[in-house]
């Protein structure tokens, strides 16, 4: 396994491991990085109940290892209510943070037997990153392997238990998942 050391926005470094996985993960975090998103608006109402790709695992266990409980084959940060790592409404990981962090406002649900994307509403900036973020979705699909969609699944099953806005269907369907697993 190869080791990257990069500085994060923090100023501290951190270790990427670099796993036959990463490179789709890597191409799904440098799609984010094309976009000019608006400024935060320090809310945090993003930084609850994320989860971590079991291909991100390695790469995020220096950082939330001690936080971390699997479910159902899903490693959920689940120190806190709220993100450890979200101090005074801001990401201490921000350069850092897994594809889930990344992707916020935008998702995959499950909602009458089909998966779709949405658009979380709490987020108070999602009407202007929707029109940002919508043609991404193509990208994003094609670079969805069935295994990485599994955890998806496993993850959306567990959510809609435990998210409140999801449960209260604060969220506005975009697109059909379009690929079938």
């Amino acid at each position: 396994m190869k080791i990257n050391k990069k500085f994060n926005k923090n100023g501290f470094r951190s270790k990427i491991m670099i796993s036959k996985f990463n490179p789709i993960i890597e191409k799904m975090y440098d799609l984010f990085e094309e976009i000019e998103f608006p400024e935060c608006h320090e809310c945090s109402e993003c930084c609850y109940l994320p989860w971590i790709l079991k291909e991100e695992y390695n790469s995020h266990l220096e950082n939330f290892g001690k936080t971390m409980k699997e479910i159902n084959s899903v490693a959920f940060i689940m120190d806190t209510e709220s993100c450890r790592y979200a101090k005074e409404n801001r990401c201490t990981l921000y350069e850092d943070r897994p594809l889930d962090c990344r992707l916020f406002p935008l998702d995959i649900i499950k909602e009458d037997e089909k998966y779709w994307w949405v658009i979380f509403t709490i987020c108070p900036q999602h009407e202007i990153i929707r029109d940002k973020l919508i043609p991404l979705i193509p990208k994003l699909e094609s670079m969805i392997s069935k295994d990485i969609f599994e955890q998806y699944k496993n993850q959306i099953t567990l959510t809609k238990k435990m998210y409140l806005p999801y449960k209260l269907k604060k969220y506005e369907k975009i697109k059909k998942f379009q690929k079938n697993y």
